[in-house]
């Protein structure tokens, strides 16, 4: 059905059969109410004449309930969110517009709040009833709302590369393989978000709008992609090794899902809308100027929104979108005309009460509402519990991919290998209090991930008091993700375990139900980017040994230099390709690593190293040896210099390590990332900011020193890459402008993998005046970016209230932050400074570079 077409009426033999039904039942069991919103028009397209709840009739899951009662002019739940990863600038400013002028009329239906996915959903505006205050917001983004059509511009991009000349066959396959998994991320992280703030409980029990200014995606992208291959033969044996990315599946997931949780969806994919006139929107500060206007003495802003640069079409992007409108009982919006009537008609729509037969709620089921005297309706499809077991399964599967924040586990979690006949696993769970809670666990393996859910009641506890959970065999699986939550909602908690036995201890016991295995090292078929060693593949070799490396790189990337190393010392350097080489190994020492390492031209590294002639079981190293740059400073923070390797002992996880070599590293290149802050907030710092950086590239680093810089606001920018050309990197601090809001941990985060790879000594410098307004990365998983990237990461915040936080007077205005902060740069091994607007930031600059001279290797 289209996005304006009617549900069919009931008709009347059926209604009295269900009727008949719904007395049966009604008097035979005992029941919980629930509710749904229904549109219900007449013939000529008007809201019913005194409707009557014995209209109606709910059959759910085939069988017929008993309606108890019908409202009208129930508050809603009023929610604009708006996708700008999804969306183009038009898109998002043309639906802001047509909804501001529908300010009075949403507020009318209830309280409404703005949100904004860029990628995460954060709140604009919080609920509000106040018309100004909705007209406000949306306006703004009428004005300033960027789209960032992230999915389009990543098609062009891939396209560009799908297309450039490639050396070998299967690397136009690996191109175009990538491109389209980059793509299926790119939604599904997008399509999760909007799922999990869709199942917030806010708001449950009455009716929820939802109006999703999106324009959607392909729920198909293969033929796009396959499209850019020019051979027809190359093509269809291509197409024969893409399996579907499931999209289309999942698309029809979230639309069920949402209409379960009781949502109506009202896409607005508006890009072709014309944007409408500023002037009709006025401030409650300014009430004779339009929403906007920046009144500047001498100039008048009169400039016409920028066109947007041409981005790769889309093949039907609003199917996804139109089965969202469909099953949730909405429809899709894309002029003023449909979304004034869209708006108007919510107003009139009936909230009908019915009774479910208590122990049916189960996950998702089909309803149907039928009605006597309605010509047309439109209502949700689907019902389900508060938190539906598919918002718990995206969960579980974000958390093994690591695109999720570990929560703590309410209850200790153990694998244990079954050793009678058969084999296979079981899962032990000891909760913390003997509650029912709903267990989901997402196993991952060569062929994908399975999800399974499992209700854990008191009465299945053992008498060790432990739930035992078969398993069977988990063949292939690396690892699995185990989610713990309440059906009936609330919190949940999740971990990831590897799929290995636990420990046992020197008396052969199995350790304690809470110590988990460290995962165990898989070797897969050599498929991505990179270097690899193709021969030898480990064993034995003794002698001259022939050794083959397999290099395959970015296509926007060149290679500098490979090279093979035996045991750190370097064998041979490698320019073009065949990349061969015979590597003498001693038999007098046969064993040990043979390492290759490619330097590309923008300074990334990439190696891989196998081990030789060595009786250990797995022979292929995917590590290497660890360097570690280290700064010692007195009671009064001033780098300590002359000291020698006998002055350090190295722990690790409590155990001494053996310091296989020791230098002083002040001298060495360094590598510097630099990222400024140019939210709005910093509109009156940035020339300053600006000119302390100039003194840092111009004095303070060496001609052999490099840097990159990083642009954020609410969404960091890769200004400059790494490079050697500081006069460069200066030139790209003119190009900082102060707007937005910020987004500090997500501009950590990035920059620091912008230094991944990146060769020898580096550091991360950020300046932020610490403003932040509502962080979409958490701090939690910055600092485990942090700790894993092994760069120290120096912070300046310049803000007078971080300052006195700071320096530990009883004003902490900032709740906490500066602490954080401070930790933060603690656990990479940097520090944070906390300055006043007025003091000279080449000041810290000097101290920063006095540490990082002053490094110990």
């Amino acid at each position: 059905m289209g996005p304006g077409t009617m549900r069919p009426v009931m008709s009347l033999p059926s209604l009295l059969q269900a009727l008949f039904l719904v007395s049966q039942i009604a008097a035979a069991a005992p029941s919980v109410e629930s509710g749904l919103s229904v549109e219900a028009l007449d013939r000529r397209g008007m809201p019913l004449r005194d409707p009557q709840a014995a209209d109606f009739t709910i059959v759910q899951n085939g069988v017929p309930l008993p309606v108890a009662g019908l409202e009208t002019g129930t508050p809603w739940r009023v929610v604009i969110y708006v996708d700008r990863v999804l969306s183009g600038t038009r898109t998002v400013r043309a639906a802001a517009g047509l909804l501001a002028s529908q300010a009075v009329a949403l507020a009318a239906l209830g309280p409404v709040e703005v949100v904004v996915a860029e990628p995460a959903p954060r709140q604009a505006q919080a609920p509000t009833r106040d018309p100004v205050e909705i007209d406000e917001a949306l306006s703004r983004l009428l004005l300033t709302g960027d789209g960032r059509d992230d999915l389009r511009a990543l098609r062009q991009r891939s396209y560009e590369e799908i297309a450039a000349p490639a050396e070998h066959p299967e690397d136009v396959a690996g191109r175009l393989e990538e491109a389209l998994a980059t793509e299926v991320r790119l939604v599904d992280r997008q399509q999760d978000g909007l799922l999990e703030w869709l199942a917030d409980p806010r708001g449950q029990g009455g009716p929820r709008v939802l109006f999703l200014v999106s324009d959607g995606y392909e729920l198909d992208p293969r033929p796009a992609y396959l499209a850019r291959v020019e051979d027809p033969a190359r093509r269809a044996a291509l197409a024969g090794g893409l399996a579907d990315p499931g999209l289309g599946i999942r698309s029809r997931e979230l639309a069920e899902t949402a209409a379960a949780l009781g949502w109506t969806v009202l896409p607005l994919p508006a890009g072709n809308e014309r944007l409408p006139e500023l002037g009709r929107w006025r401030t409650r500060s300014t009430p004779d100027l339009p929403i906007g206007v920046v009144v500047t003495p001498g100039r008048r802003k009169e400039k016409e929104p920028a066109e947007e640069p041409t981005l790769p079409e889309l093949a039907e992007p609003r199917a996804p979108l139109t089965a969202l409108a469909e099953e949730t009982g909405g429809e899709v919006l894309t002029t003023a005309t449909a979304t004034t009537g869209a708006v108007a008609r919510l107003g009139i729509r009936l909230w009908l009460r019915y009774t479910v037969p208590a122990g049916t709620a189960g996950d998702l089921q089909p309803v149907v509402v039928g009605s006597t005297t309605a010509a047309s309706l439109r209502a949700v499809r689907w019902t389900g519990p508060p938190v539906p077991g598919r918002v718990i399964a995206r969960r579980a599967l974000r958390l093994l991919a690591g695109d999720e924040d570990e929560e703590d586990l309410t209850a200790a979690v153990a694998l244990r290998p079954v050793e009678e006949a058969g084999g296979g696993w079981t899962l032990e769970v000891r909760p913390e209090e003997p509650s029912s809670r709903r267990l989901t666990i997402a196993v991952g393996g060569a062929s994908g991930a399975t999800v399974t859910h499992r209700l854990l009641q008191p009465a299945d506890l053992g008498a060790d008091g432990l739930w035992r959970v078969p398993l069977g065999p988990l063949d292939g699986a690396l690892r699995l993700a185990v989610v713990l939550d309440s059906p009936a909602g609330g919190s949940w908690s999740g971990r990831v375990l590897p799929v290995v036995a636990e420990i046992a201890d020197e008396e052969g016991e199995e350790a304690p139900l809470s110590v988990v295995a460290e995962e165990p090292v898989r070797f897969e078929p050599w498929t991505g980017r990179g270097v690899r060693i193709v021969a030898p593949a480990g064993g034995r070799a003794v002698g001259p040994v022939e050794v083959e490396v397999d290099l395959r790189l970015p296509a926007e990337r060149r290679l500098e230099r490979l090279e093979l190393f035996w045991n750190d010392e370097l064998a041979a350097t490698l320019y073009r390709p065949p990349f061969r080489h015979r590597v003498n190994v001693p038999e007098e020492r046969p064993v040990g690593t043979l390492r290759a390492t490619a330097l590309l031209d923008d300074g990334t590294l990439a190696e891989d190293a196998v081990l030789l002639n060595s009786t250990a079981v797995g022979e292929r190293l995917d590590v290497r040896l660890v360097e570690l740059y280290v700064v010692v400073t007195d009671r009064d923070n001033r780098p300590v210099r002359g000291l020698g390797k006998e002055d350090f002992r190295l722990l690790q996880d409590g155990r001494e390590q053996v310091i296989a070599g020791f230098d002083d590293a002040g001298a060495s290149p360094l590598s510097i990332g630099l990222a400024f802050d140019s939210s709005a907030s910093m509109f009156l710092k940035l020339p300053d900011v600006r000119e302390a950086a100039r003194s840092l590239l111009s004095a303070g680093l060496t001609a052999r020193d490099r840097a990159l810089l990083v642009d954020f606001d609410s969404a960091p920018r890769l200004v400059t890459g790494m490079t050697g050309d500081l006069g460069n990197v200066s030139a790209g601090l003119d190009t900082l402008r102060a707007d937005g809001s910020s987004d500090l941990f997500e501009a950590i985060v990035f920059s620091l993998q912008k230094l991944q790879g990146v060769v020898g000594r580096k550091a991360l410098i950020v300046y932020s005046d610490g403003i932040g307004e509502g962080e979409k990365t958490s701090y939690r998983a910055c600092l485990q970016e942090a700790r894993r990237a092994n760069v120290p990461l120096y912070l300046i915040v310049t803000n007078e209230r971080a300052a006195r936080a700071s320096g530990g007077g009883v004003l902490e205005p900032l709740d906490g932050y500066a602490e954080r902060l401070d930790r933060l740069a603690a656990a990479s091994g940097g520090r944070a400074f906390f300055v006043r607007p007025s003091q000279d930031l080449r000041e810290v600059y000097d101290a920063i570079l006095r540490e990082l001279r002053s490094q110990y290797l």
